[in-house]
C-alpha cells in the first residue's frame, strides 16, 4: 500500500522532445512480507548482557515488513493521449525495516526501476498499472532487493 506525488518539471523534456514529459515522483511504500520467527534485538541484548529480568523469547513470531521513500525522476511519453506510458530510469530509495537484523540496523538506501502506464477514465481521474524492481545496498546485512507489481487510482491536477 503506498502513495505518491508526481511533480511536472518539463512537459517538453526541456525542449529535447514534445509531448514527453519530466516528472519528479515523491512516493511512500508499505510492505508487509510475511511473519517469521526472528531473534529479538532487545532480548537477544538483555541476556547477553546477564540480566536477570530478561523474561521474552530470543524467537518470537513477527511480521516482517518495510517502509519505503522514494524520489525519482519520471519520464511519461504520448501527452494527449488517453493512454500513457512511462518509464523510471533510476530512483533514490530510502527503506525502514521491522524487525532489524542480527545487526540492529533498519536503514537501507537503494534505487529502483520503474516501468508503467495509466489510463484516462474520465476526467481527472486515472487508472494505472507499475512494476517496480529495487536494489538495496544490503547495509542491513539483509538482502532486500525485490520487485513489485500492483494497480493504482490517480487523480491528475
Amino acid at each position: 500500500m503506498g502513495a505518491g506525488l508526481d511533480l511536472v518539471l518539463s512537459k517538453n523534456v526541456w525542449g529535447l522532445l514534445g509531448g514527453t514529459w519530466v516528472l519528479g515522483e515523491i512516493g511512500v511504500e508499505f510492505k508487509r512480507w510475511n511473519s517469521e520467527k526472528v531473534a529479538q534485538a532487545v532480548p537477544t541484548t538483555c541476556a547477553v548482557a546477564g540480566v536477570g529480568t530478561c523474561t521474552a523469547e530470543f524467537n518470537k513470531k513477527v511480521q516482517l515488513t518495510m517502509l519505503t521513500v522514494n524520489v525519482a525522476p519520471k519520464i511519461m511519453f504520448m501527452e494527449g493521449s488517453r493512454i500513457r506510458p512511462w518509464i523510471i530510469p533510476v530512483g533514490l530509495d530510502f527503506h525502514v525495516i521491522s524487525p532489524p537484523s542480527n545487526d540492529t540496523t533498519v536503514l537501507d538506501i537503494g534505487v529502483q526501476f520503474a516501468v508503467g502506464a495509466q489510463v484516462r477514465v474520465w476526467k481527472a481521474l486515472h487508472l494505472g498499472v507499475d512494476g517496480r524492481f529495487h536494489l538495496a545496498t544490503g547495509q542491513t546485512d539483509t538482502t532486500n532487493n525485490f520487485g513489485t507489481a500492483g494497480a493504482y487510482l490517480g487523480i491528475a491536477f
